[in-house]
């Protein structure tokens, strides 16, 4: 509370003060005022051109080599491209394309405007990603407008040939990965065709082995239908030929095991013979086995 009233008491001793010596204000106020209003109205006129561009810093390579190279950060390629922007060689040629080398006589006053337009040139950052300006100011509006926008093109340039650059690496980098797969793929189905013609002859499903293994398969299959054939046709035949000897000539059954000779055995014997051997080529349903 104190401190207030000490302020308080401060503030009014000024005011006091000025009152007492208001003259001797009015008359500095009277005397500084119209020096700064000609001082001012003196002065030349400004005008300042500004522009404002957008880069963009996704790179092309990016997604080609994630994961197959350490990637540089694209940002910091624009800040870099932005200080070497303002180089005395890219500064020279923005002043001889917007023509103020026609307002220096000499060498020495060629190089005093590459240096002014160095540190009047402004660029920087928008506060936003990949957004930058370009201001300039000068006593023309031509030249200020003619210095921003040959520092804009220059700034473009440099970008587009950051990009063409960047396309032609990606490029030769895709052509260069095409190339070697491709070798890879050769070499590998070369390594197959020599594998196949070393081993063709024990490889499964291919081959000459294979061939052979599926005609002996089929052989097999064939030997064994044939060998149940004949053994079904044999026990036939045996169980005739058993029925056939238990009885005579007449379908008498003799009741022992003497023969009763007849003018007819050989003639059966060579029937019977000529069956056996039909039943072994053919079906009990094929006509010649019928007929015997």
């Amino acid at each position: 509370m104190q401190n207030l009233q000490q302020s308080i008491n401060l503030v009014l001793d000024y005011v006091k003060g000025i009152w007492i010596k208001k003259r001797y204000v009015m008359f500095c106020s009277w005397l500084i005022c119209p020096i700064g209003f000609f001082y001012v109205a003196s002065m030349p006129d400004q005008y300042q051109s500004r522009a404002v561009v957008f880069v963009d810093t996704r790179s092309v390579l990016q997604p080609i080599l994630r994961g197959l190279a350490i990637q540089t950060n694209p940002a910091q390629e624009i800040q870099m491209m932005v200080k070497t922007l303002l180089s005395r060689s890219n500064v020279e040629k923005i002043a001889r394309e917007s023509d103020l080398d026609l307002y220096t006589q000499d060498e020495d006053e060629f190089d005093q405007l590459v240096s002014r337009l160095t540190k009047d040139i402004r660029m920087g950052g928008t506060g936003r990603d990949n957004i930058y300006t370009i201001s300039y100011s000068n006593a023309k509006p031509l030249v200020a407008q003619r210095v921003v926008q040959e520092t804009l093109d220059l700034f473009v340039e440099g970008a587009l040939g950051g990009n063409r650059r960047e396309n032609d690496t990606a490029g030769r980098f895709l052509d260069e990965q095409i190339a070697d797969y491709e070798r890879r793929l050769a070499e590998a189905e070369s390594e197959l065709a020599d594998f196949k013609r070393r081993y063709s002859n024990v490889l499964p499903l291919q081959g000459t082995f294979y061939s052979r293994l599926q005609s002996l398969n089929e052989e097999l299959r064939t030997t064994k239908l044939q060998i149940r054939q004949l053994t079904q046709q044999a026990e036939t035949l045996q169980g005739k030929l058993v029925k056939a000897k238990s009885l005579d000539g007449f379908g008498v059954n003799n009741g022992n095991d003497s023969v009763l000779q007849t003018r007819y055995d050989e003639r059966i014997r060579s029937l019977e013979e000529e069956l056996d051997r039909l039943r072994l080529r053919f079906t009990d349903q094929h006509p010649d086995v019928i007929e015997t």
